[in-house]
């Protein structure tokens, strides 16, 4: 599901992010427009990630800043942050719902 609010899109997940959620999570971001300069994506309503629903969001993560967006993920619960502590090594600040902040800017990938 995606909302606006001034400059920033809002993605909001639930159920499971796994390799089921790539679509959906690829149409959010294909609805972004070239007014928005932020990205929040709200993971709240996710009780569980496996690791190919980590790489979607990851992907996610790098096509926003290819476009020149500013991302944004918050509402990490235990097992989705758990996994991401496991399979790319990022633990965030010790609390489920204080996330590493990922950073802006463009790189090689984005070629």
């Amino acid at each position: 599901m995606s909302s606006y609010c001034g400059s920033t899109a809002l993605v909001s997940a639930s159920g499971e992010l796994d390799a089921d959620a790539g679509q959906a999570l690829q149409a959010a971001l294909d609805s972004v427009t070239a007014d928005e300069q932020d990205l929040l994506v709200d993971l709240h309503g996710v009780a569980v990630m496996d690791a190919d629903g980590l790489l979607h969001l990851l992907d996610v993560h790098r096509r926003a800043e290819c476009l020149g967006l500013r991302v944004l993920v918050t509402g990490w619960q235990p097992q989705p942050q758990q996994c991401m502590a496991q399979v790319a090594g990022i633990p965030g600040r010790g609390s489920a719902t204080s996330p590493p902040r990922l950073s802006r800017g463009k790189d090689a990938s984005c070629s």
